[in-house]
């Protein structure tokens, strides 16, 4: 590489002059080595002739003493073969191949072979080796083995040749050298030429400069072009004078102009700004009203349904089936009237830019089951059939489950409007586009269709196809307008293709992971549950100040089994909660006086009120303020009575939860045995880990307390047998031990242990607290997991 970079910067024409020189000397050494190699070529079939023609000479004197077995006369005739300077080595066989007699040099080391070979001549090293057959009368008697030494007349050609070669590497690098620094003149230097123009043109910047033409070949067709690039340049240097002189007159006359046209700017600005503030105050006065509206509607809207239910149930139950049908028709109309006064409401919200996203992992398959149970009735309603093609395998989706549902809803309950007697099919598949995954979801039926024209209007809030799909269909319109601001705000689009009088297909494209922090989780009530209330039923209080919401809330929790005490106000709620300490609160936002907000915030700053679940059961939907001041559900009025039980069946008092203690040191397992019992555990124990796997496989606790030093087998064992267990992974372990704990300590312990506490700072009674505290922590993170 530093040969490369050295012979990159050293000028152009030394690089010439070592190339020829170079390319001169490679030609002669081939040169010369062509010639050696046919010098050595014709040296070794010199010595094979010669080699040939002593073996029939030694041939010709030795058949008959072969044939006659005459070992004295084969051994005379080898003799003679001493004054051969080049023979190291000569033998005779018989016809049996047995050696008959031999010859060797003085000075020389070599022996003849015990039996002849086949070969005629092979070169061994330096040397040459004949075997020839004897013959007597074309008949063979025997075979003769000649070596001879060629080192010594090769050494004399080696050393010829390599004089030659010195020789011709000499003048070859003379001829060279005077060569190409006579041709480099003629090659390099109208090139230099050229280098010291373009170099004197970079510091002057002056574009009249020419370089000197040399030549009719390709450097000087090179200089010519580049003489001409200069005239451009040169040229378009003399225009762009010529148009920055007109530029500067242009400019003054631009800056007069803008100045009266900023006089004027000015007065449309300010125009435009008192415009934007009245259409704000616009904007916030329909926003308010919407809001005030939306309230005032839903409430009575709640008493309508919610009796509706009731009186449904009730003449069910009396079996009065000609007031049943009647009732639905109520409560249906109760419903339809919810959704408008809903969708405006939302709209509203998404033109404030106020709605949120509540992200969850959730199941598609699942969905599409519940969409389509749900839209089942609009189906059947005009003898439509739904076709649902969604694969079982479908995976898992992190977006917001109550918007996809509403936005497929919407699009099925369109189709099912539009079209009679036809087919609606919901296909669902899952795509990946640019290394992204996404969820494809298509409602396609066989109704009406739509033009283009009014495919132009169909997103447009409170705008249908025309007028007289109003008429004829009904609606506000709206509900395409939220699936598609819904679909924005998950990341998504919204399209639809559609054929007049062929039906219409509309396809959700939504990223099978929204982008978008995932709200912190709800911290539940740290503190145990009070244990003095009666075990057969929980007790609810509901904060309220709608006479119709406790009087249906307390018909509704009759019957699920619980307690039910009411406030019709804040002060007297937060009066009755420390009376009465319920198993969990219902709490109103819009009351007089002292609101909502105001009363969740002083039950959780009250640590005997705090750890009491609070379900905020509003019409104003802030689930996000509900759950960062404390909450531990939200619920939107209207209330569902199904979901109102199981939200509530959640924080139902239940039997006192089991520890078990894993410590061999037995005083210390009785004094927290002592406390934990006081504080309403049921406690097992065991003295060390392989006594606590036999309390496992008897009985799961709750919570394992585990001390980490211990005889037999100590934590870390007993951790690992415990995690082979898949039923036992998910109990919450705690460490109490006295050990100091190293780094690998820790490492092993980490993910398997929620926390570890040390023997001589905890006390008995903190640690009771705290693992109450845990427990209930536990049991919140498992009923929203």
């Amino acid at each position: 590489m530093m040969e490369m970079r050295l012979f990159t910067n050293i000028s152009f024409k030394w690089k010439l002059m070592l190339m020829i020189c170079a390319a001169c000397i490679f030609s002669s050494v081939a040169g010369g080595g062509a010639i050696i190699f046919y010098e050595l070529w014709k040296f070794r079939q010199a010595m094979t002739k010669e080699l040939a023609t002593l073996a029939d000479v030694v041939t010709a004197g030795t058949g008959l003493a072969v044939q006659k077995g005459s070992r004295d006369e084969v051994k005379k005739q080898l003799f003679r073969l001493s004054g051969s300077r080049n023979i190291v080595a000569a033998g005779v066989y018989g016809t049996n191949n047995m050696l008959i007699g031999q010859y060797t040099r003085m000075d020389s080391v070599e022996f003849v072979p015990a039996t002849p070979r086949r070969l005629r001549f092979s070169f061994d090293r330096d040397f040459l080796v004949l075997f020839k057959p004897i013959e007597v009368q074309n008949q063979r008697v025997g075979m003769l083995y000649l070596k001879a030494d060629l080192s010594v007349a090769q050494g004399k050609n080696d050393q010829h040749y390599t004089e030659i070669m010195v020789v011709v590497m000499l003048i070859s690098s003379l001829v060279a050298v005077v060569f190409s620094a006579v041709l480099q003149r003629v090659i390099a230097r109208p090139i230099l030429s050229l280098a010291t123009t373009a170099k004197q043109l970079a510091r002057s910047n002056d574009y009249s400069l020419r370089a000197p033409r040399q030549g009719e070949d390709e450097v000087g067709q090179l200089i010519d072009n580049f003489n001409a690039m200069l005239q451009a340049l040169q040229d378009r240097d003399q225009e762009l004078k010529s148009a920055n002189q007109k530029l500067a007159e242009n400019n003054q006359m631009l800056e007069n102009k803008v100045t009266e046209r900023t006089a004027e700017l000015a007065q449309s600005t300010r125009e435009a700004q008192d415009a934007r503030q009245a259409a704000e105050l616009a904007n916030q006065t329909k926003s308010a009203f919407l809001a005030n509206m939306s309230h005032e509607l839903r409430t009575p809207l709640n008493a309508i349904i919610g009796y509706s239910e009731m009186l449904m149930e009730e003449a069910e139950d009396l079996e009065m089936k000609e007031f049943g049908s009647d009732l639905k028709k109520v409560h249906g109309a109760g419903k339809h009237l919810l959704e408008l006064i809903n969708d405006i409401l939302d709209l509203s919200k998404i033109e404030a830019g106020k709605m949120d996203l509540y992200l969850e992992t959730f199941d598609v398959s699942e969905t599409i089951r519940e969409v389509t149970a749900t839209i089942a009735p609009l189906v059947d309603k005009k003898a439509n059939r739904l076709v649902v093609h969604c694969p079982e395998s479908m995976e898992a989706i992190y977006a917001d489950q109550t918007k996809v549902r509403q936005a497929l809803f919407n699009l099925l309950s369109n189709a099912c409007k539009f079209t009679e007697r036809g087919v609606i099919t919901l296909s669902v598949l899952r795509e990946t586009v640019d290394s992204a995954d996404w969820v494809v979801f298509k409602v396609q039926d066989t109704g009406i269709g739509m033009t283009p024209e009014q495919m132009d209007r169909l997103f447009q809030a409170f705008t249908q196809a025309d007028g007289g799909t109003t008429k004829r269909f009904g609606g506000t319109g709206l509900g395409l307008v939220i699936t598609r601001h819904f679909c924005h705000l998950m990341g998504g689009t919204v399209s639809v293709e559609s054929q007049y009088g062929q039906g219409s297909i509309f396809t959700v494209r939504l990223p099978a992971k929204t982008v978008k922090a995932k709200p912190e989780p709800i911290t539940q009530p740290e503190e145990t549950l009070l244990t003095t209330l009666p075990k057969d039923a929980s007790r609810v209080l509901v904060i309220d100040d709608d006479p119709v919401i406790h009087d249906l809330l307390k018909r509704y929790l009759v019957k699920e089994g619980f307690h039910v005490t009411s406030a019709m106000g804040g002060k007297e709620g937060l009066a009755l909660a420390r009376e009465s300490r319920p198993d969990v609160i219902t709490l109103d936002v819009m009351m007089p006086e002292f609101d909502g907000w105001a009363v969740l915030k002083h039950l959780k700053a009250d640590p005997q009120l705090a750890d009491i679940p609070v379900v905020m059961v509003s019409m104003i939907d802030d689930k996000n303020l509900g759950f960062a001041l404390g909450a531990s559900d939200y619920l939107t009025k209207p209330i569902n009575r199904e979901t109102m039980a199981r939200v509530l069946n959640k924080y139902r008092r239940t039997a006192s939860p089991t520890i078990l203690l894993v410590d061999d040191e037995l005083s210390l397992r009785d004094i927290l045995k002592l406390i934990l019992e006081h504080d309403g555990w049921i406690v097992r124990e065991a003295g060390n880990g392989r006594e606590a796997l036999e309390r496992l496989a008897q009985e799961v606790p709750s919570l394992i307390l585990l001390d980490l030093s211990m005889p037999e087998m100590d934590g870390f064992e007993f951790l690992r047998h415990m995690h082979q267990h898949k039923e036992w992974r998910l109990i919450p372990v705690v460490i109490l031990t006295g050990m100091v704990l190293s780094d690998q300590d820790h490492a092993r312990l980490k993910g398997q242990v929620e926390a570890i506490m040390r023997k001589e700072t905890c006390r008995c009674e903190d640690l009771a607290v705290q693992l109450r505290i845990f427990t209930q922590r536990q049991k919140g993170v498992n009923q929203h997991s």
